[in-house]
Order: C-alpha cells, then sequence, then structure tokens
C-alpha cells in the first residue's frame, strides 16, 4: 500500500501548484504573486489531506488512477477547481467545493479549505486512540483475573433471595 500511496502522492503533487505560482514575464522567470502553500511542509501536508479524503481514508484504491486539478466556469463567470481522479479517462472520484472564486487563485483558496473541512469532518468519525478498543480477546491479563475472585455460589444466591424480598 505504501508504494501505492508514494505513486498517488507523486502524481497528485504534479497537478497542485506550487508554493509560489511563477509566469514567464519579459524573457524571465517571475513571481505571480499568488502563494498556495507557507511552505513546502505545508503543501505535503495537504496532499497528504488530498489523499486521506479522495480515497475516503484509504477505502478507495488509488492505484492506477491518473489525478487533475481542473478548473470550470459557472454561469456567473466564477470559477471552482476541482480535483479527479481519473482511471482509463473514466472519472472515478472527485472533491469539489460548494464556493468558488472570481480567479482560479481564488477558486483554489476555496479547494483548500474544502479538502481541510472535509478532513476534520473524516477525523471526526475515527475514534481517538485512548478511548479506542483494547486489540486482542481479552482486556485483563490471566493475573489481574486471578485477582478478582468469583463470588462463591451460596453467596450469589442469599443476595438474589435478599434482593426479591424473600428472606432466607
Amino acid at each position: 500500500m505504501g508504494n501505492t500511496q508514494s505513486q498517488a502522492y507523486q502524481k497528485i503533487s504534479q497537478v497542485l501548484p506550487q508554493i509560489n505560482e511563477h509566469g514567464w514575464q519579459d524573457n524571465k522567470w517571475v513571481d505571480m504573486g499568488f502563494k498556495a502553500f507557507c511552505n513546502q511542509g505545508d503543501r505535503d501536508q495537504f496532499i497528504y489531506s488530498v489523499l486521506t479524503v479522495i480515497s475516503n481514508n484509504g477505502k478507495k484504491a488509488l492505484e492506477n488512477h491518473d489525478f487533475k486539478l481542473l478548473f470550470s466556469r459557472k454561469p456567473n463567470d466564477r470559477m471552482v477547481a476541482t480535483l479527479v481522479a481519473m482511471k482509463m479517462g473514466v472519472i472515478e472520484a472527485k472533491i469539489e467545493p460548494a464556493l468558488d472564486g472570481k480567479d482560479q487563485a481564488d477558486a483554489f483558496r476555496s479547494f483548500k479549505k474544502h479538502v481541510e473541512l472535509r478532513l476534520n469532518e473524516l477525523l471526526e468519525t475515527i475514534p481517538d486512540a485512548a478511548t479506542a478498543p483494547a486489540a486482542g480477546p481479552s482486556v485483563m491479563s490471566a493475573a489481574a483475573k486471578a485477582a478478582v475472585p468469583d463470588l462463591p455460589p451460596a453467596y450469589e444466591d442469599g443476595r438474589s433471595r435478599t434482593s426479591s424480598g424473600k428472606k432466607g
């Protein structure tokens, strides 16, 4: 699975914007002003977030999928950023925010926020490690079980009779 994740990671990394968006102007590369991520760590974290959301926490296998970040225009001339997972040219999964933007940069900001919110929703459905049930058939060891003796049958019988109101 690790190899599959790294292939998907690489493919998603190729379609997402870099930290700073650069363009060719006046015969040189210049910073276009749009900063999609704070730093490389922020970008890496976002890629893992996208992987978790689009695979529904690993429930959807991502091997042999290609990814595209599409920008579509709504009738009101606003843009929506959508990440799609395609297999053999057919879209099988997508992440698309309800909010749009006035341009590609604004649409990507809405997309990024949407992924972060969806990741939070998904993580809230997973039990915390401290509250998760213990692994294995029995939580208590044999020594701990032996330390708590069973009640003698006569005592249990007496308790059930007194609780019913009858005296023995």
